[in-house]
């Protein structure tokens, strides 16, 4: 597993290893097959190239048009279906949105609204 610290936000990401969390915030760990770590990886790669779709193109504000929240409704499908986790998506947008150049405020609170977003059904 990797470790990410971003301004009081754990990021988990896991390779190899599938978490579920179970009652009383444990973790179970089960062993995914080549071929369930294959269509993972393909998976987060799609959500990768595809989150900036999500964000406004100059303020880089979460899903505020009409397009940019349709778009994060088909992400949030595909990420749901693969067993994507909220961490994992955190980090790709975390990742998207520092390498757009925004600072650790901007981040955060773009996190949080995106991770509101995605834990829903």
């Amino acid at each position: 597993m990797i470790f990410k610290w971003l301004a009081g936000f754990v990021l988990v990401s896991g390779w190899g290893l599938g978490g579920k969390c179970g009652v009383g915030g444990e973790v179970k760990m089960t062993i995914m097959t080549d071929q369930e770590k294959i269509k993972k990886f393909d998976v987060i790669e799609t959500l990768r190239t595809r989150i900036g779709g999500c964000f406004g193109d100059q303020d880089k504000i979460f899903a505020t048009h009409v397009l940019d929240e349709n778009r994060a409704k088909e992400l949030r499908k595909l990420a749901k279906e693969n067993s994507i986790s909220l961490n994992e998506v955190q980090d790709i947008i975390a990742g998207y949105l520092y390498r757009s150049g925004f600072n650790a405020k901007h981040v955060m609170e773009q996190i949080k609204k995106a991770s509101d977003f995605f834990a829903k059904n």
